[in-house]
């Protein structure tokens, strides 16, 4: 990692969002579909935040991220587990964060690019 990983607040907090939702499901444990899902999709976060950490130019971590933010977010409905306020709550939650987050440094990186691009050669005489 280089100096700048420290700085991706994204990325870090992410990290965060990921092992949280390892955790979480102490709260709830009775809901059978909420708890596997939170253990499935928090170490993908939390594993694909490392990734984005540890090589920030690679927009497929980001692109990653996004999708399993937003799987989180509409599991209450897909899994059937809305009912159960705390669990869905959770998922809505950090599945907003992490897709905003994630949306976040996609066009971090973006404009980067764009920036660093420069003009185009020409292809005409």
């Amino acid at each position: 990692m280089n100096g700048k990983a420290f700085i991706r607040v994204e990325d870090w907090t992410n990290l965060v969002a990921g092992i949280y939702m390892v955790l979480v499901p102490v709260l709830y444990a009775t809901v059978h579909d909420a708890s596997v899902n939170a253990y499935i999709t928090g170490p993908v976060i939390a594993v694909i935040a490392l990734t984005a950490l540890a090589y920030p130019r690679l927009k497929s971590a980001e692109w990653t991220q996004l999708l399993a933010g937003a799987w989180l977010f509409i599991a209450p409905w897909a899994l059937s587990f809305t009912s159960t306020s705390a669990a869905a709550w959770n998922a809505w939650i950090v599945g907003a964060i992490v897709v905003l987050l994630a949306g976040t440094r996609l066009v971090e990186q973006g404009s980067r690019e764009g920036l660093m691009a420069g003009p185009r050669p020409r292809t005409h005489p």
